[in-house]
């Protein structure tokens, strides 16, 4: 849908900032137009910025004409598994679809920058966490699985991982902001229902305190 250059420069340079730019400037110079914007494009940036929201907003605003374009309803089955935080789903839709060029380099930064943010929240989330259940956050076989944690110096217990966070994305513990911090990333990881808690895993300890406290302080307002 709709033209790529210069989109095709910026992605090409990694300017995702700047895409996001140029493709909300490109919706409302063509609004008056009979020219469709390149709405597929345009959710992506979204999306690879972690900007949920307004990856929503947009969709809202897409005309229903548009919205049977088969590369765009890609990208928003992808943003739907986003939004739900549905790791059973989310990779597959990565590569369901048959993605031309200026779209698969898009759909590679998307892939990995939601790796890394999940590796970071799972290292700083846990201190122990399945086999199995990491596979399903990263979208990888079991053996895959155990391969990355190794090249990310995590050790091995048995059927289970220990995360170490890098010292960049280490959480240091003492203050109530920081305790609710790890409960959340706790919550965020397991609000996807599809990934059993298994009793032998251990969230942060001090998450669980700061989890229960922040429940209850919710049960009160």
């Amino acid at each position: 849908v709709g033209g790529y250059l210069p989109m095709d420069a910026l992605i090409a340079e990694g300017n995702w900032a700047k895409l996001l730019e140029f493709c909300e400037e490109q919706e409302l110079k063509l609004a008056s137009t009979d020219v469709v914007p390149s709405y597929s494009v345009h959710l992506l940036a979204y999306l690879i910025q972690n900007d949920l929201d307004n990856a929503r907003f947009l969709w809202k605003r897409i005309p229903a004409a548009v919205k049977d374009d088969r590369q765009l309803v890609a990208v928003w089955e992808i943003a739907k598994c986003l939004w739900n935080r549905d790791y059973v789903c989310v990779y597959p839709a990565f590569e369901a679809h048959a993605w031309d060029p200026i779209h698969q380099q898009l759909i590679v930064q998307l892939k990995e920058g939601f790796k890394k943010r999940t590796v970071e929240l799972v290292s700083k989330a846990y201190q122990s966490i399945s086999v199995s259940n990491l596979a399903t956050f990263l979208g990888a076989s079991p053996d895959e699985t155990t391969k990355f944690a190794q090249s990310q110096g995590w050790t091995q217990n048995g059927d289970f991982i220990v995360p170490t966070p890098t010292d960049d994305h280490k959480v240091h513990l003492g203050t109530s902001a920081n305790l609710q911090s790890l409960a959340e990333y706790v919550v965020y990881l397991e609000t996807d229902l599809s990934i059993p808690h298994k009793a032998s895993e251990k969230s942060t300890k001090s998450s669980h305190v700061a989890a229960k406290g922040h429940s209850k302080g919710q049960a009160s307002k």
